[in-house]
């Protein structure tokens, strides 16, 4: 019982945080499932878009590195395919 209380804690912390806003929308945060702290620490990967790639729809990638290789160019200039 006590875990659970935690957790729908957790939960409201994240609802009443008044930095999880949508700037754009002005939409805050919204808890709707009390693992939300679990999933969270389950999170191994954030892929971001701040270029506009896909909301603009261009595709266009500059490098990455995986398990330790680079792909792409070693200045970052875009890579077209």
């Amino acid at each position: 019982v006590s875990l659970d209380l935690v957790k729908s804690l957790y939960a409201k912390f994240i609802d009443w945080d008044k930095q999880m806003v949508d700037v754009e929308t002005g939409t805050s945060a919204n808890a709707t499932n009390t693992a939300i702290s679990e999933d969270l620490g389950q999170v191994e990967y954030i892929l971001t878009d701040k270029t506009g790639t896909l909301t603009e729809n261009k595709m266009i990638f500059k490098r990455c590195c995986i398990a330790g290789t680079f792909f792409g160019n070693e200045n970052g200039d875009a890579v077209r395919g």
